[in-house]
């Protein structure tokens, strides 16, 4: 008996083994097939990825290209140097200003290019500004009260002396906003020893984001009453209902149109260095806050007049040639004529942009880069020598702008030449 039950149990145990042997083989070729695939779909994503960065810097490119070839149009038609909707940096394919193009690697860019020129320089706000700063927080939804504090604490953010900008009060502007702050918070009268200091760095803004730092700018005021942003940071923050449910920086409600999107500081504001506002690109929100701030208490209508002006008539852009080519032409207008003087005294406009912020966007499939730089265009003048001609004589068989801009520069002075050149300012986080 003991002979018969010994080989059955050996062939069961072999077989164990073999099944066991079997399984694990089958694990580790499942795990190297899974292996293989999960680096090819990685090597296919990095491969996409360097394509969708190499087409994000083809946008860029395009975008140079476009801001260059705006000012060598000027210069080959021979007109005032001007930026306006119509413009080659502007022209885009959809109401954004947005150009998609398709590469022949089956990738395509976006690029989008915003002048900073159509908003307010947030680091040129001074005591002469702050009617404009009183009249946008008003226009966003704050109090008369409570927009006199905030605009004078956006002021002494970043101004350099530790005079506060509030016109009641005197000594330190730490000190100052402190007590404003105490007795906002119900702590009553106290005296300026027992006090806590409002903090202010005395620095230039770096971001507009910085405007969320100062004293009565709340995420509603930055971000627009109601948007998903506000609510989002207040939560970040843990801040409370308090600020919500107290007598000072709350936005009022108002009816607004269907349309109409709710606006923050951080739509009228930029932080590049640029010196003013262009009639020819602000937006309506930005022009109606600029002209009542200069003495026209029906600013909305007055932006929508300039706006379907500088668009020959259209409701929609564009129109380059409609638009405001000189400080000449922005005074003759009939209704800004009287508010020149006025409005330049508090912010200085003009017609020409100079810094730019372009948005590339390249994309291969599912994978996308985004690229963000801010630029600065300026028209260099180079002073011709005896090298430079012979060279220059050697490029006009094949470089039409060299013989357009010989010709403009020979009219205005034999030794000037004028070359477009942008210069980038900061890259920005994606």
């Amino acid at each position: 008996m003991i002979g018969c039950v010994g080989p059955p149990r050996r062939r069961g145990v072999m077989l164990l083994i073999v099944l066991w042997v079997v399984t694990i083989l089958s694990l580790l070729a499942y795990s190297v097939i899974y292996q293989t695939a999960l680096e090819t779909r990685l090597t296919s994503i990095r491969k996409k990825t360097v394509q969708a960065k190499a087409s994000a810097r083809a946008g860029l490119a395009k975008g140079f290209a476009d801001l260059q070839n705006d000012l060598i149009n000027d210069l080959s038609e021979e007109v005032d140097i001007f930026d306006s909707e119509g413009d080659y940096w502007a022209l885009g394919e959809d109401e954004d200003n947005r150009i998609d193009v398709e590469l022949t690697d089956n990738s395509t860019y976006t690029i989008e290019t915003v002048d900073e020129n159509r908003y307010f320089n947030l680091n040129s706000m001074s005591a002469t500004s702050r009617p404009l700063l009183e009249e946008i927080i008003e226009l966003i939804g704050y109090e008369e009260d409570d927009a006199k504090i905030v605009a004078s604490a956006i002021i002494d953010y970043a101004d350099e002396d530790e005079d506060p900008a509030l016109d009641s009060s005197s000594g330190d502007e730490g000190v100052a906003y402190g007590m404003i702050r105490a007795d906002n918070e119900g702590q009553g009268r106290v005296s300026e020893d027992e006090v806590d200091p409002v903090v202010f760095p005395n620095e230039a803004y770096r971001s507009v984001d910085q405007l969320l730092d100062v004293y009565g700018v709340t995420p509603e005021l930055y971000f627009g009453p109601g948007t998903e942003e506000a609510e989002h940071f207040r939560k970040a923050m843990e801040l409370g209902e308090q600020a919500r449910r107290g007598e000072s920086f709350l936005i009022k409600d108002r009816r607004r149109r269907r349309d109409e999107e709710p606006l923050g500081l951080r739509d009228f504001f930029t932080v590049s260095t640029v010196r003013n506002l262009n009639i020819n690109t602000a937006p309506q929100h930005v022009l109606e806050a600029y002209f009542i701030a200069g003495g026209r208490s029906d600013g909305d209508r007055l932006a929508e007049t300039v706006i379907k002006q500088r668009r020959g008539g259209k409701s929609r852009r564009i129109d380059r040639e409609d638009a405001f080519k000189s400080d000449a032409e922005i005074s003759a207008f009939g209704d800004l004529a009287p508010l020149v003087g006025p409005l330049n005294a508090i912010y200085p406009m003009g017609v020409i942009s100079t810094h730019f912020t372009l948005t590339s966007t390249g994309e291969v499939g599912e994978v996308r880069q985004v690229l963000r730089v801010t630029v600065r265009r300026q028209m260099l003048e180079l002073q011709r020598d005896e090298t430079f001609e012979s060279r220059d004589r050697d490029r006009d068989r094949r470089d039409l702008y060299d013989q357009r801009s010989r010709r403009r520069a020979d009219k205005d002075d034999e030794l000037t030449v004028r070359n477009p050149a942008i210069y980038i300012e900061k890259w920005h986080p994606t």
